[in-house]
């Protein structure tokens, strides 16, 4: 996956996230929630571990999150892997929605 313009792997913990995701998906889950602390790389995780591969394989997907800035920050990592993306924002002082399809 690229991380910052250059090829840089997840680190182990991380691909232990991933692999849940795609074990909760394949045993007939619709829908997942990844769950880290602060700091661990979540945004880095999904981007690189699932967003980026789905599209890969020609599906669309949806990420969704309560702040403004981490819908930015996550659509600008999609970008930078040369991947288009748009993003919907709810205006609300309490939640914002991101949205992209493929």
């Amino acid at each position: 996956p690229l991380r910052g313009g250059c090829l840089m792997p997840l680190y182990p913990f991380q691909r232990k996230l991933v692999a849940g995701i795609h074990r909760a998906v394949t045993e007939g889950a619709s829908a997942v929630l990844m769950q880290a602390p602060t700091g661990a790389g979540k945004t880095s995780t999904i981007v690189e571990g699932v967003i980026a591969p789905s599209l890969a394989l020609g599906r669309r997907f949806v990420f969704a999150a309560h702040l403004e800035e981490l819908i930015d920050d996550t659509a600008g990592r999609i970008r930078s892997m040369g991947i288009p993306c748009g993003t919907v924002k709810v205006a609300s002082q309490f939640y914002s929605i991101g949205c992209w399809t493929r």
